[in-house]
């Protein structure tokens, strides 16, 4: 765990595989850029890096629906009936951070991620895009990305 805002507390080259998951939206864009090079420091040359982040135009109420289909494919009614009720109170609080940092992005403090700034992230912070897909009900974007090493580059 760390503050992406802030250089992280490990040396150069620490990890040989790194993940972020939604937490790149919550930044304004220079610190999103800033984030993703922090990121790509901390990992060894040859290493992965994966991020996930709400898309731009992200839509909760189909990431919703989806898991519900998958619970039901997976189990009874009743188990996804279940389900639902049991998840309904984080459901509305999910809905309403959705909601302000949609109000936030309004006003430019918050900013949902596209794919082509993913892909700028990734290549300014010496990074090569190895997949790049949409994820939850297509809401998501997850990129997967490569740090060269040395031998890759000569």
């Amino acid at each position: 765990f760390g503050d992406l805002t802030q250089p992280l507390e490990f040396d150069s080259g620490h990890f040989d595989k790194v993940a972020c998951c939604c937490v790149l939206h919550l930044l304004e864009r220079p610190a999103q850029a800033a984030a993703i090079k922090e990121l790509a420091r901390v990992l060894k040359p040859g290493g992965l890096l994966c991020v996930t982040v709400f898309a731009a135009g992200f839509k909760p109420i189909p990431v919703w629906v989806e898991t519900l289909r998958a619970q039901r494919a997976a189990g009874t009614l009743m188990d996804t009936v279940d389900f639902a009720f049991r998840y309904f109170w984080r459901t509305l609080k999910f809905l309403y951070y959705v909601g302000r940092i949609r109000r936030q992005e309004k006003s430019g403090s918050y900013k949902f991620v596209a794919r082509e700034d993913m892909a700028r992230y990734l290549k300014d912070a010496g990074l090569e895009v190895r997949m790049m897909d949409m994820v939850f009900a297509g809401q998501c974007l997850t990129a997967l990305a490569y740090k060269p090493a040395a031998e890759d580059q000569a």
